[in-house]
């Protein structure tokens, strides 16, 4: 991925866990980290939810 500057960027890679068509959408980062995208009808739209693992920077001596 980059930055529409080109000021910066980085690699992007998973791997497809999960996946059901209209309905979700699951992979794993290359950190472990997963992530989730479902999708919902109402009414005349389309709920879009997506959840990410956040990255845990804390370190604890």
């Amino acid at each position: 991925m980059e930055a529409i500057d080109g000021s910066m960027g980085f690699d992007f890679a998973g791997t497809f866990t999960r996946f059901e068509p209209n309905k979700v959408i699951e992979y794993k980062l290359e950190d472990d980290r997963v992530v989730s995208v479902k999708f919902s009808k109402a009414a005349e739209k389309t709920i879009v939810v997506e959840k990410i693992d956040v990255e845990n920077r804390l370190k604890i001596s």
